[in-house]
């Protein structure tokens, strides 16, 4: 049975967008076929095909600017339309505020099934002036006039989604409970309080507040402190206990599991309806947000809860 092709198209292709779409497409590169849209920002590793797999494809938009660029913005247009009629693809979900915008209007009005994920509404940036910020939503307001679903990656997210629009989904990121436990291991080898560690996760950037981190940790100096992951604000993180960002860990072994229950994919909207699932699973390292479920191995019970003890993956749904 012929695959169903999908279309990412992603302005923002580094930091936690990069990690969030390479999880996901390599998740289910096995049961779609995906094609990649994408514009280079300085976040973006040069070797950046080397994180997917090798059935994934790339077309570069040569004209994706971050800042409104009317000009650009409109050669950005119809190059993502070019894309889109020669891949042909049965879904497009639309990644950052820019290619939501510029997607919308693309697509917005088509018969074909599309979806967009702000990762962090440009509105909500409080670097920026009052008046950006008000001109960001009013756009963002204007761009819910079509049949795009919004998918939401955190609850706050959602709750801003739902101020502009009803057609919004919530599906929350996924964590592969095995890498973390690996990377915290590393910093816990070095640590002199082994029993306790703060620590978040997430891009080193102004929205994440990595000062007031710094602030706690300045405060607790008997306590360990570790950022997982990188940024332009590396340098605010400077007390002596915030550990140094381990190294990613590689990647583990392939593992199979058994699984039964039912599961719903945010793309039930295009007929991916929820199911039964009971074969053997393999299932890889990479995690995404489409289902999510706990799993006792060998015996595959899934509890549908998060347990540390076990292991937390989620589950591709194919045609």
């Amino acid at each position: 049975m012929q695959k169903k092709k999908i279309l990412f198209v992603v302005e923002a292709f580094g930091g936690g967008i990069f990690t969030y779409v390479a999880d996901l497409v390599n998740e289910l590169s096995e049961y779609y076929d995906f094609t990649i849209a994408y514009a280079l920002r300085s976040q973006t590793p040069e070797d950046f095909k080397s994180y997917y797999k090798d059935n994934v494809n790339f077309v570069e938009v040569k004209h994706f600017q971050r800042a409104i660029q009317p000009i650009y913005d409109l050669k950005a247009l119809f190059e993502i339309k070019n894309i889109a009629k020669e891949v042909d693809p049965d879904i497009i979900h639309l990644h950052s505020s820019k290619a939501g915008v510029l997607g919308r209007v693309a697509f917005g009005f088509k018969s074909k099934p599309l979806f967009y994920t702000p990762h962090g509404y440009s509105f909500l940036m409080q670097e920026m002036s009052v008046v950006k910020r008000k001109l960001y939503f009013l756009i963002e307001k204007v761009m819910t006039f079509n049949k795009c679903i919004t998918i939401s990656c955190s609850e706050g997210e959602h709750n801003e989604t739902l101020r502009l629009t009803k057609r919004a989904k919530y599906v929350n990121n996924g964590i592969d409970i095995e890498k973390l436990d690996k990377q915290l291991n590393v910093v816990s080898s070095k640590s002199n309080n082994k029993s306790f560690i703060v620590f978040t996760i997430g891009r080193i950037c102004y929205q994440k507040n990595p000062t007031l981190f710094n602030e706690i940790a300045l405060k607790m100096s008997d306590v360990d402190f570790l950022w997982i992951g990188d940024g332009e604000r590396r340098e605010d993180l400077f007390s002596d206990n915030i550990k140094d960002n381990p190294s990613p860990s590689q990647p583990v072994e392939t593992k199979v599991v058994t699984i039964s229950g039912s599961f719903v994919s945010p793309y039930a909207e295009v007929g991916q309806n929820s199911r039964s699932a009971q074969p053997e699973f393999s299932y890889s390292d990479y995690t995404n947000y489409f289902v999510k479920a706990t799993a006792t191995y060998v015996t595959g019970e899934v509890d549908g809860t998060v347990n540390a003890t076990n292991k937390t993956f989620s589950i591709p749904l194919s045609k």
